[in-house]
């Protein structure tokens, strides 16, 4: 394809400037006419024979919002002749231009470029131009549906960053949510991309899923800088706070835990068991007493309390 491609680049600096007069020459001899054209690309004296096939091209338009935007995909041959350093003369000896035919002078969406065998003018195509003449350049069927995918993609592009903009104002720590690091997270933002969509339940589950990983971050982040000290064994009077509270289901059916985090002046250290009957409204954060037997956990610092008696909240959190 590239071989059939005539450029500057063959000729001397001599055939150069004789060719651009030449093509000053037949302009002005049209507008001198007042504007009937005498070249021979024209309609009516056209001969596709003549002509070498260079590249097709198409152009599209897609409105989101009223907002307008274009774009324009190039045929690799035509690119790469366009970048080259043969196409300096590339606008000066070529009729027609990007959507306007060199031939009828039409506006078209998808055409092509081809350049005279002899003058070695380029001239724009419009594809019914090239049809009616039996000009056999693009695919146009293949191209077709390319231009119709890449236009729909970039319409749902642009509605999806529309709607994107729309729901992060109405949330508006939404968008830190989405950038956290969770796998359900991650899939709904995955799919809000894709489609645009989100419901009002899928944002409070993202809104909610962020501020627990991040309060589980936080609360890392402090246990980190905790210093602990080994957790007793044997029966003990055991005064701290719950720090957490859990229902967990077992072979002997529904059991609720409690961690208790004990501070002291030298550190702290935990104890996990289940919560005594007589404390069982209590609540993370409350501060309780009771009597267990600790045994060694996965921890030092951590113990496991057994058959828990005289149990009291000595002061609830604060609502």
């Amino acid at each position: 394809m590239d071989e059939q491609i005539k450029t500057e680049g063959v000729r001397s600096q001599e055939s150069i400037q004789e060719h651009r007069d030449a093509v000053e020459k037949r302009r002005i001899e049209a507008i001198g006419r007042e504007g009937v054209r005498t070249d021979i690309h024209r309609r009516g004296v056209f001969i596709p024979e003549m002509y070498s096939f260079v590249g097709w091209y198409w152009i599209g338009e897609w409105k989101v919002d009223g907002q307008t935007s274009s774009m324009m995909r190039v045929a690799e041959t035509l690119e790469k002749f366009r970048s080259s350093e043969d196409s300096i003369d590339f606008e000066t000896l070529t009729y027609g231009d990007f959507g306007k035919c060199g031939i009828c002078g039409a506006r078209f969406m998808m055409g092509e470029v081809w350049q005279h065998k002899e003058s070695l003018d380029m001239v724009h195509v419009g594809r019914e131009c090239a049809a009616k003449y039996g000009l056999q350049g693009a695919n146009w069927d293949s191209v077709g549906d390319e231009r119709r995918r890449a236009l729909e993609a970039k319409k749902t592009a642009a509605r999806n960053s529309a709607n994107k903009a729309k729901l992060f104002a109405q949330y508006p720590t939404l968008e830190t949510a989405f950038a956290v690091n969770h796998y359900i997270i991650r899939d709904i933002s995955a799919r809000f991309e894709r489609y645009g969509e989100i419901s009002e339940k899928q944002i409070a589950l993202v809104l909610k899923i962020a501020r627990e990983t991040e309060e589980q971050a936080a609360r890392k982040a402090q246990q980190a800088l905790e210093k602990h000290v080994d957790a007793p064994t044997g029966r003990q009077i055991v005064r701290g706070t719950v720090v957490s509270k859990k229902t967990y289901e077992s072979a002997y059916g529904l059991q609720v835990k409690m961690t208790v985090k004990i501070a002291t002046d030298a550190g702290s250290w935990l104890c996990w068991g289940s919560v005594p009957s007589a404390i069982s409204e209590v609540r993370t954060g409350d501060s309780v007493e009771f009597t267990a037997t600790l045994e060694k956990g996965r921890d030092a610092h951590f113990a496991l309390f057994k058959r828990p008696t005289l149990a009291s909240i000595l002061e609830k959190k604060a609502a």
